[in-house]
């Protein structure tokens, strides 16, 4: 597969957005919320730029992104690695917060077999596929640390991955009026196509199942779901120290704080983990990749280059 400067001139335009998807069609589905874009089998590229590239890109969808949104994170992937094999998860905020973590576990098995086999296969040190995690907002995080304990309970140690970016993640888990009204608004556009009456209505609805949700957390003396999986994320039982880190936000994000991103990566700093930090300007929730391509896509070039010690082929971008 050859990339033609028509498909670079995409990625690197200022452009808000790319002007189209790829790769949306092209995934096969593994599951309800796993899907599969297959490395290609016959590609001159592999010879040339993804000596230095990850076998497996996991990527993590945020909470109202539906399949063709997400896959517009693949379509850069796939032409900055373009022989990587990329699992893509999606993470409807309804599903994410009012599930179990035993089911979300079950949830990403199919990625779990797909990117590393089964718990009976032959797991050899040393033998592990290159691979690089890219997860979205908190509901992204949800299903990223799902897969880190699945992982465990599967092969007995950590996810092996080279490179961690949290894009508008982790947020702080804050029940004022302000945030929750954020959060149902959220919800409501994840429910938007499911329910027949109005968007408010929606809202008003989510309002209510939010407050019953911490109703209950307080009478079962429960952590918060988000609590534990932001823990999880800095935990070396779970999160590996030999993957390198890098956390994209900005001020301007509404629903994940600036100052929660910070103190964890400040966190993981002290844990011994290598990080980075990206603060953008003027780009809200989720919002980086799309208001500058070029820039984002550079950085996480950079970012793979410094966690492997290797160059990406700079034309990719």
């Amino acid at each position: 597969m050859t990339t033609s400067k028509a498909e670079i001139g995409e990625i690197q335009s200022e452009e808000p957005q790319l002007s189209y998807t790829r790769t949306a069609d092209k995934f096969t589905r593994l599951s309800d919320q796993v899907y599969l874009l297959a490395a290609p089998q016959n590609s001159l590229d592999k010879d040339i730029a993804d000596q230095h590239g990850p076998d497996t890109i996991l990527l993590f969808g945020w909470g109202d992104a539906s399949l063709k949104h997400v896959a517009k994170f693949a379509d850069g992937f796939r032409i900055l690695f373009p022989g990587a094999k990329i699992i893509l998860v999606l993470a409807p905020i309804f599903k994410g917060l009012f599930s179990s973590q035993d089911d979300r576990i079950s949830c990403v098995q199919p990625l779990i077999h797909e990117a590393f086999g089964t718990e009976s296969a032959a797991h050899t040190p040393g033998k592990d596929p290159s691979v690089l995690v890219h997860v979205l907002s908190s509901t992204g995080c949800l299903y990223f640390t799902a897969t880190l304990e699945g992982y465990r309970n599967a092969f007995g140690q950590v996810m092996p991955h080279s490179l961690l970016v949290m894009d508008s993640t982790p947020g702080s888990i804050d029940h004022s009026p302000s945030k929750i009204g954020r959060m149902a608004d959220a919800m409501a556009v994840d429910a938007r196509s499911k329910v027949p009456w109005p968007p408010q209505v929606t809202k008003v609805m989510c309002i209510m199942l939010l407050y019953m949700l911490r109703a209950l957390e307080l009478a079962r003396s429960r952590e918060n779901l988000l609590v534990v999986a932001f823990r999880m994320a800095n935990d070396e039982i779970f999160e590996t120290k030999l993957a390198r880190r890098l956390y994209i936000y900005s001020k301007e994000d509404r629903t994940t704080a600036w100052e929660a991103v910070e103190k964890h990566a400040d966190e993981a700093r002290e844990l011994g983990y290598m990080v980075d930090s990206s603060l953008w300007e003027g780009s809200g929730h989720v919002e980086h990749m799309r208001k500058s391509p070029k820039k984002y896509w550079s950085i996480i070039s950079k970012a793979w280059e410094e966690a492997n010690g290797s160059l990406v082929v700079k034309a990719r971008l």
